[in-house]
């Protein structure tokens, strides 16, 4: 790959790879139903306006996150789509909702007050999704409460009801028995809520695995998040569609040593060969993501069309065994930590297990200061450079 005037150690994202994804999951769930695309934590460190754009231009029409300052991060960058706050909404965030125009989530009276409050005072309507508490017993307002509430919202003035959704905690197994328990629990409510509201409603539920797996769970919308990056979200899961990853990490060669027998390599000298040999240092380390301590002698990494195993790691940097013969290795060749790079693969998967994460953890610890370059039809077209923004506070409160 080409250098770019960036750290030497970067995520790729594979545009096609997104729109193929996109595109697979309207083929799956058909023309009638909307896809609600999973965002948060930065697009699964994707990087979350690249992403919006993307799925945007492939017909998605509603994006979600699970915080305020995610909305107004795509507000900030002209993205003018609906943006559902999954997440917890109340207080003087409400306030940052409303004048972002951002949809928020409601299962409190507290909060549905603020809301209403706040959006008379801006002469606005906010729109809102009553979250139910279906059994994955996180947020949302129980199911025998679900009728009462949904009264007491309709009587707020300033508040447009505009959706209804739960959420499924194991929609992904085989074994789906708890998954339509939950479901039925839903379209019960729903059908109570529907009877009292004159507007349409959006119903939605199905994740990623109800998404694939549930297809009577489609409701209006499907909610996929790791469908959209082109992961399979559990390994039960039957694979309907024909995905894609679009994230690949990778990074140059900064110094090649060489190690003697019985020589240590890192931190407390974690490494020692048994004969003499070639380390090469890659300029990531934990701080970034994928390696830790935990995966020392655990992942690999592809390195001229062989898997190299990384040996020792610091905060910034590890570094990776060669063996004894260097084989025409340089300071500046290209190595792939996750991805795919001549003809070999390091999968998300094989990091996750020996992490002990899930793929979404992994993803979610790849951190901001890794730039992001994005192609299409193989070729880069937009760096994304780490940045950090700073607000002056007058006072604390």
């Amino acid at each position: 790959m080409k250098f770019y005037d960036c750290r030497p150690v970067w995520v790729e994202i594979d545009r096609d790879a997104i729109i193929q994804n996109v595109n697979e999951i309207k083929r799956h769930i058909g023309s009638q139903k909307e896809i609600i695309g999973v965002i948060k934590g930065d697009a699964y460190g994707h990087g979350v306006v690249e992403v919006a754009r993307n799925i945007i231009s492939a017909g998605v029409k509603y994006l979600a996150v699970a915080t305020v300052e995610e909305g107004i991060e795509l507000r900030e960058h002209q993205i003018k789509a609906p943006v559902l706050i999954l997440g917890y909404t109340g207080g003087l965030q409400v306030r940052k909702a409303i004048d972002h125009n951002l949809i928020m989530t409601v299962y409190l009276k507290e909060a549905a007050e603020d809301i209403s409050k706040y959006a008379l005072e801006k002469s606005k309507l906010a729109k809102v999704h009553i979250k139910v508490n279906t059994g994955m017993n996180r947020i949302g307002i129980l199911p025998e409460k679900s009728l009462e509430f949904t009264k007491f919202l309709k009587s707020l003035r300033g508040i447009k009801i505009e959706g209804v959704f739960t959420h499924f905690a194991s929609a992904a197994q085989k074994d789906k028995t708890d998954a339509y328990k939950q479901y039925k629990i839903f379209i019960e409510v729903v059908e109570s809520i529907k009877k009292i509201i004159e507007n349409p409603l959006l119903i939605h539920a199905a994740n990623s695995g109800a998404t694939m797996d549930m297809p009577y769970t489609h409701f209006d919308a499907v909610r996929p998040g790791r469908l959209i990056y082109g992961l399979y979200p559990y390994p039960e899961v039957k694979k309907s569609l024909l995905l894609k990853p679009a994230l690949s990490v990778r990074a140059k060669i900064i110094q090649i040593n060489r190690v003697r027998a019985g020589e240590g390599v890192g931190y407390e000298g974690i490494f020692k060969s048994k004969q003499d040999t070639f380390t090469a240092t890659l300029p990531l380390g934990f701080t970034d993501g994928i390696v830790s301590r935990r995966t020392v002698n655990q992942i690999s990494v592809i390195l001229k069309g062989l898997k190299r195993p990384v040996v020792a790691v610091c905060a910034d940097m590890c570094m990776i065994n060669v063996g004894p013969d260097l084989e025409e290795i340089s300071i500046g060749d290209v190595v792939t930590l996750l991805g795919e790079q001549d003809n070999l693969i390091i999968p998300i998967e094989n990091i996750a297990e020996v992490s002990k994460q899930s793929i979404g953890g992994v993803l979610s610890h790849l951190s901001r200061r890794l730039p992001r370059i994005y192609s299409k039809n193989g070729n880069p077209y937009l760096i994304k450079d780490p940045f950090e923004k700073y607000i002056a506070l007058d006072s604390f409160i």
